[in-house]
């Protein structure tokens, strides 16, 4: 239930706290230093960093600063904070949790709950 705090303290909707914590858990399993590697529809390969899983691929620089929200992506896999003002740009500015390929596979559309603390979401969802 703590995730489910900082993401409040953090000025996340109360309404999608299920999405997110979805999100985190089967992108990242709640680690800020996760790198994964996808292919999207195109075959194209990038890598998705830290607890939001944010992509290399427009949303981030491998090198430098860079991308829409215009971040170093070595930073996105350091503290929570790092990457909070970037998922809510991705979020509040570009389509919502359509962004996440990891969102669409296993979050949209299903029942939301977080086994470790499913009463706290049940209160926002």
């Amino acid at each position: 239930c703590e995730l489910v705090d900082q993401l409040l303290n953090y000025g996340f909707n109360k309404t999608d706290l299920a999405n997110w914590v979805c999100l985190i858990k089967h992108g990242s399993n709640f680690s800020t230093e996760a790198k994964n590697t996808e292919t999207d529809s195109d075959g194209k390969t990038y890598t998705a960093h830290g607890l939001f899983q944010i992509s290399d691929e427009k949303w981030g620089e491998n090198d430098k600063p860079g991308g829409t929200c215009k971040v170093k992506c070595e930073d996105l896999r350091k503290a929570m904070s790092g990457t909070v003002e970037c998922a809510h740009e991705i979020h509040d500015e570009h389509d919502g949790f359509g962004n996440w390929k990891v969102w669409k596979e296993n979050c949209n559309g299903t029942s939301l709950t977080e086994p470790n603390c499913p009463e706290e979401i049940a209160k926002y969802s």
